[in-house]
């Protein structure tokens, strides 16, 4: 089989377009997320310090990223502890009181939509199962996703550093 002139100069634009597209959005902070925690698709920075109710990339710490790597609910990538950034919500933050156990996640007393833990996941393995009531310290965030029910998220791992949020991000082109 013979491939034309033309068609193969079509598929080698293509290819530099997509290569340069994913070059730009690396350098001014973007994502691509490809995950069912939120609509996969590109997010770009809010430009601004993250805050309760954001969407942010985050980092997670080893101990996360280990057990999430191990499992195939995250991908290897650039974050220190080698896998790639997370997209979550801030649910909660410094001062705010979360409660976390079977009936869902709390925050301040109002349960979070999609956050009642699951037993197992997808391929029946059984789910950690946390149980939690703590005022957060300005170091520690919840993040949680209120759009997938079965996401990997706070109510598994807990809460974490707040130094490990990349940046605020919001969505740009979307798909389900």
């Amino acid at each position: 089989m013979r491939i034309s002139t033309a068609a193969f100069a079509t598929v080698v634009a293509a290819l530099s377009v997509a290569v340069g597209a994913a070059a730009t959005l690396g350098r001014v902070g973007g994502l691509i997320n490809t995950t069912r925690s939120y609509p996969r698709g590109l997010y770009l920075p809010l430009g601004r310090a993250p805050r309760v109710g954001d969407l942010v990339a985050f980092c997670p710490g080893s101990a996360v990223a280990s057990f999430g790597l191990a499992r195939g609910y995250l991908s290897l990538g650039g974050c220190p502890s080698g896998s790639v950034p997370l997209l979550k919500r801030m649910a909660a933050a410094g001062g705010n009181l979360v409660t976390i156990g079977p009936a869902g996640v709390r925050v301040d007393g109002k349960v979070l939509k999609n956050s009642r833990p699951l037993a197992r996941d997808g391929v029946g393995r059984p789910l950690p199962q946390l149980r939690l009531s703590q005022t957060l310290s300005s170091t520690q965030v919840l993040l949680m996703s209120d759009y997938e029910a079965a996401s990997f998220d706070g109510r598994y791992f807990g809460l974490l550093d707040r130094a490990g949020i990349v940046r605020a991000m919001r969505p740009v082109l979307t798909w389900p």
